[in-house]
């Protein structure tokens, strides 16, 4: 009789956490969300993740608190959500470099993105773009050229070591078949200024850090590693028409949540992030970025993380570039 009663009890036990599962995401969310946040306060991300939580908040009903968990490229951040009870009150604003290209360089994470999390939706995409000092041919066709007859001669900057930049660097070589030297930097403010002296020859970063010195004369954007122009350079040429179609670098930063969410959870927040960035003033406070807003489903977010994990895996490994 023993065996029995455990296994009615067991069946019993089941019934009341589906039933309970069912009602919690039926009345989701009726208490507070935290939206934990992978980089400091004040940034680019941080900026548009706030933008993100106000109005995310005001769709859903709920205050959301944003939650600051800097540093290890956002693996502190991520092993947090991961460790998370998936009940859709911890959503973790994961972006290109903290979440995928973190995953593609750290050895020995506590997490992996792929068994402990669920996509909900990407927010937002904005393409890096190549800067160049004045020094440096000031066409990419020449650039290259130079570059491909010039081993070794030509420097590339970078905000440090295994960033997003570094990694541009590298898939550019990569593609356009050159041989360059990486130098790294501290802050992406010292890259510029090496830059204008001619130390390094080009940079890897976003329109809206390269607009500034390209309306002051002081440098040039030669091409967006985006499928797209850049509003904020129009005229600049994307690699792909410039006969690059295999380079493409772009931060992103979407909301994920940890494996195990209910699915009508998933979807009530890709919902509720849909309807965020198709409002104006999102739109608006992302333009001032040159950042588009996107809003894809939870099948094309994953598609894309999984692409993207792809891609830098092998960057990584062809480079050996790792981080401990």
């Amino acid at each position: 009789m023993i065996p029995t009663i455990t296994r009615a009890s067991s069946s019993l036990a089941l019934a009341f956490l589906f039933t309970a599962t069912i009602a919690n995401a039926q009345t989701y969310p009726n208490r507070p969300i935290t939206l934990v946040m992978p980089v400091a306060a004040g940034g680019p991300n941080d900026t548009a993740g706030r933008v993100v939580a106000q109005r995310l908040s005001a769709i859903l009903g709920q205050s959301i608190v944003v939650e600051n968990r800097a540093g290890a490229g956002g693996t502190i951040a991520n092993a947090a959500v991961a460790r998370a009870t998936p009940d859709g009150y911890t959503l973790l604003f994961a972006t290109a470099g903290t979440y995928v290209q973190s995953a593609a360089l750290y050895k020995n994470l506590s997490y992996d993105i792929d068994r402990d999390f669920v996509a909900v939706s990407q927010m937002l995409v904005q393409p890096l773009v190549m800067s160049t000092s004045l020094g440096a041919p000031a066409n990419l066709k020449d650039f290259v050229a130079y570059a491909k007859a010039n081993p070794g001669k030509m420097n590339y900057g970078s905000a440090g070591h295994a960033t997003s930049g570094h990694l541009a660097g590298l898939l550019f070589s990569k593609v356009a078949g050159i041989d360059a030297v990486h130098v790294p930097f501290r802050a992406a403010s010292a890259v510029s200024t090496a830059m204008m002296q001619n130390e390094v020859q080009y940079f890897f970063d976003t329109a809206f850090t390269a607009k500034p010195h390209v309306d002051n004369g002081r440098l040039r954007v030669l091409g967006v590693a985006g499928d797209r122009r850049s509003n904020a350079l129009p005229d600049v040429p994307t690699f792909i028409e410039a006969g690059y179609p295999g380079f493409t670098a772009q931060t992103w930063a979407g909301i994920v949540v940890p494996a195990g969410t209910p699915r009508e959870i998933v979807e009530r927040l890709h919902a509720a992030s849909k309807d965020t960035v198709a409002a104006k003033e999102v739109q608006a406070s992302f333009a001032k970025f040159d950042t588009r807003a996107v809003g894809n489903s939870p099948a094309e977010f994953s598609a894309l993380i999984a692409e993207e994990l792809k891609k830098w895996k092998a960057i990584a490994a062809e480079f050996n570039i790792t981080v401990e």
